[in-house]
């Protein structure tokens, strides 16, 4: 019974924060003698609608089917070491299973920093000959960053994910 009432206070707890009249009956007085009242919430939202979770998922996983049948493939990235605040060419060769340079695409790389959302940086990669898409970029910071690559051409989609380093590695 006590095991009951202790998982259902700490359960109660963890979704609806505790109520000014529990904080005053289990907790001390505040010290601060402006202090009002005090009380406890999570901040955050939780998505409960897995229905849509699982079609998203669902989704995923078939653009994952269809991209490895499509068999594009993807080569190159920076042909110099990058540096930071500093322009260096960053250029892909994408081509078809049969090898074939997948030309008119429109390819949109983002370089996300997962210590800083504000670095993060999007931009579109013009194809500078058929099957090549680049051109010389600047990250603002050193150290790793996450990469996402999208290739659109017509309905067909392509996502690469992939990690790289700017700056010196320490």
């Amino acid at each position: 019974m006590i095991l009951v009432i202790v998982d259902s206070t700490i359960i109660t707890l963890a979704n609806s924060g505790a109520s000014a009249d529990f904080i005053r009956k289990f907790l001390p007085e505040p010290r601060r003698e402006s202090a009002q009242n005090v009380t406890s919430a999570f901040p955050g939202t939780v998505s409960n609608d897995y229905q849509k979770k699982y079609d998203l998922y669902n989704n995923y996983i078939g653009q994952l089917k269809t991209q490895q049948e499509r068999g594009w493939q993807v080569a190159d990235g920076w042909l110099e070491k990058p540096q930071p605040n500093k322009a260096s060419m960053f250029r892909i060769h994408v081509t078809d299973k049969a090898g074939q340079a997948v030309t008119g695409g429109r390819v949109q790389v983002s370089f996300l920093r997962p210590s800083n959302k504000a670095l993060d940086v999007t931009l579109d990669l013009p194809e500078a000959a058929p099957g090549f898409y680049g051109q010389p970029l600047a990250l603002p910071a050193p150290g790793a960053w996450s990469m996402v690559m999208t290739i659109k051409r017509g309905d067909e989609v392509h996502e690469v994910k992939g990690e790289t380093w700017i700056g010196e590695q320490q």
